[in-house]
């Protein structure tokens, strides 16, 4: 992943010709808290460093957007400046108590830019200010209703839940996948058998 403007000459050392398979594009671009930059500056980073990387076989992943208008409109603009660019899949991540708004919004990716999905975060997670968390049993209904949708959709390539870290802060702790011992919790075997 070239995350942002500080990692470009890591980015640079590390991903050459058969390190990998995939690179993914800036994390949460949209975001001042996150790799924070304009669409344009995007493109730029995007055209530069990532786009000649898909002749030497890399499969081409793109920015991952916050899940809301703000994320929508970053990458429109994006596509926008982003001339002759190639993009493989289109990324987002997904931060809600609402299994059927992630659909919702996966789909509308989709159906916007007809690439596979892929959503690198996700969480059962309410960042609203009101309503409070989920319990346990709803973050298992929410991963239910998730991987039953991935599983099932044939544009959606790849799903990361968040929380492979035994001390999960910053979401709901109902979604750790690891436990204080570093072993996988009963929901990171629901997730990942």
């Amino acid at each position: 992943m070239l995350w942002g403007y500080d990692q470009i000459s890591d980015f640079q050392n590390l991903v050459v010709k058969g390190y990998a398979n995939y690179v993914l594009g800036m994390n949460e671009p949209n975001e001042p808290s996150q790799s924070n930059m304009s669409p344009q500056d995007g493109a730029q980073l995007w055209q530069q460093y990532i786009n000649p990387l898909k002749d030497q076989g890399y499969y081409l992943v793109s920015p991952a957007c916050t899940n809301d208008q703000a994320g929508l409109d970053w990458m429109a603009s994006f596509f926008e400046a982003c001339t002759g660019c190639q993009v493989d899949a289109i990324a987002f991540h997904f931060y809600s108590n609402d299994a059927q708004a992630f659909i919702t919004y996966a789909t509308q990716l989709y159906n916007t830019y007809g690439k596979n999905i892929w959503v690198t975060e996700f969480a059962d997670q309410n960042f609203s200010g009101t309503g409070g968390q989920d319990s346990l049993d709803q973050v298992y209904a929410f991963a239910a209703t998730v991987t039953e949708f991935v599983d099932n959709t044939s544009w959606m390539e790849v799903a990361f839940p968040f929380g492979v870290m035994s001390d999960l802060q910053g979401v709901n702790t109902a979604n750790a996948l690891l436990d204080s011992n570093d072993q996988p919790t009963s929901l990171a075997y629901n997730y990942f058998g």
